[in-house]
């Protein structure tokens, strides 16, 4: 029995931890060819310009991860048209958020100067993020249509597309970065090229295995409980990219752009464990959601084996990264002398952490798989709130050394925490609920 559920977790998790991996990649590929043309001035630039993207990327998500909630649930109850009913009404709430997101366009600079964009780098901020805006349908329905096809059961099929993609996206970045030297703008065109990719091959897998067959039912009161059920999701995927805007501006007026450049190379190496933990996550998360709609009462022997898995294997990633710390900088052309003194001193705060970032997002897709979004909301909306006001308080005392520290003691606080909800009694709205 548990080496049959060890081979359906490795089933799941394998496929969509790689693929997520791969989706790391993609943000350190831009990373990469960006610091080796540009320099510290355009990591700072990208790290500056990476939020407004990451929240049209997280709306397409976090309603994938939503409706596919509901698509695993109904699969197990065997109702077929509430399915197509989900789906019908996810695809509108896709188009109102791609509308949403041209509004950003009216406020670019006020944007990029609340979120730390200096005289240096708004020009390159602003020419990445209106490319990003333009394609927004591909960025938002590439990857809404990701978690979806995993609730349908096509876990490898998401991998794959995920794996293409990413080189697609490393061969644009050396032609458009590279090649015809258009910089920043050019690392935005690969990355809409990317996700249309991504989108006309998710579309494909569905088509053709007929699970994108919809009704003419649209239901406002269904489009809520997508939302609430997508609370969570967002704010876990949305939430690094939130605390990028935080950390620059502490390390910006801590220590400059040479500690916005150190942080970025930061961002790049916490990309890792998070997309690990996101990729285990999303993998158990249709078992989890499955199990729940046939009242089985294995989903708790499911979590538990996926966590230990995840634990392992964060665990070996941070002992592998301790020998890794010169060579990361090399990659990321970090060579400016102050950049590279602020790196190495905040170096072994950010692997130490790998573990408990792992831990909190596996609980929190432990919550939102089932009926505990609340638990799960609780989970991710705590770190922006206290986020601010620990770098506050340590860099106060320590300088730019308190942005990293800080970013240790808050990943140990939510672990803890994330642990802790497990047994507390957190009332549910009755909207949001599977049922």
């Amino acid at each position: 029995m548990v080496l049959i559920m060890y081979k359906d977790i490795l089933k799941n998790i394998l496929p969509s931890m790689i693929a997520t991996l791969f989706t790391g990649l993609y943000v350190v590929v831009d990373g990469f060819f960006i610091g080796n043309k540009m320099g510290e001035l355009g990591l700072a630039a990208i790290n500056i310009a990476w939020p407004i993207t990451a929240i049209i990327i997280a709306f397409g998500v976090s309603l994938g991860t939503s409706s596919g909630i509901f698509i695993s649930y109904y699969r197990a109850k065997g109702e077929e048209e509430k399915i197509k009913k989900c789906l019908t009404n996810t695809l509108i709430l896709g188009i109102f958020f791609v509308l949403f997101s041209f509004t950003f366009l009216f406020y670019i600079e006020p944007l990029l100067r609340l979120i730390g964009a200096t005289d240096e780098t708004m020009n390159y901020a602003k020419s990445y993020i209106q490319v990003i805006i333009y394609g927004s349908f591909f960025e938002l329905f590439g990857a809404m249509l990701i978690p979806i096809m995993r609730n349908f059961s096509h876990v490898k099929s998401a991998a794959l597309i995920l794996i293409i993609t990413t080189g697609f996206n490393f061969l644009g970045d050396y032609l458009f970065i590279y090649k015809f030297e258009l910089e920043l703008y050019g690392a935005a065109i690969a990355s809409v090229l990317g996700q249309a990719l991504a989108f006309i091959l998710c579309l494909i897998v569905l088509i053709y295995n007929k699970n994108l067959k919809l009704s003419k039912e649209l239901d406002f009161k269904y489009m809520l409980k997508l939302i609430l059920k997508a609370i969570a999701p967002f704010i876990l995927n949305y939430s690094a990219s939130f605390i990028i805007i935080i950390y620059n501006l502490f390390a910006l007026k801590n220590g400059g752009n040479d500690a916005v450049a150190a942080y970025t190379v930061f961002a790049y190496i916490v990309y890792i464990p998070q997309y690990i933990a996101i990729g285990v996550s999303d993998g158990v998360q249709p078992l989890l959601t499955y199990h729940y709609g046939l009242k089985d009462n294995k989903i708790k022997a499911y979590f538990y084996n996926t966590l230990w898995i995840l634990f392992l294997l964060l665990g070996i990633l941070s002992i592998i990264f301790t020998f890794l710390k010169n060579p990361v900088a090399a990659i990321f052309n970090l060579n400016d002398p102050k950049a590279k003194e602020i790196y190495d001193a905040g170096y072994v705060y950010f692997i130490s952490s790998f573990v408990f970032i792992g831990i909190i997002r596996i609980f929190a897709a432990r919550y939102y798989s089932t009926d505990l979004s609340n638990k799960a909301n609780l989970v991710v909306i705590i770190e922006p709130i206290i986020t601010p006001l620990v770098l506050l308080l340590l860099t106060y005392f320590i300088g730019v050394l308190g942005v990293w520290v800080g970013f240790l003691i808050i990943q140990i606080t939510l672990s803890l925490l994330s642990i802790l909800f497990l047994k507390m009694p957190i009332k549910e709205f009755s909207i949001g609920k599977l049922e």
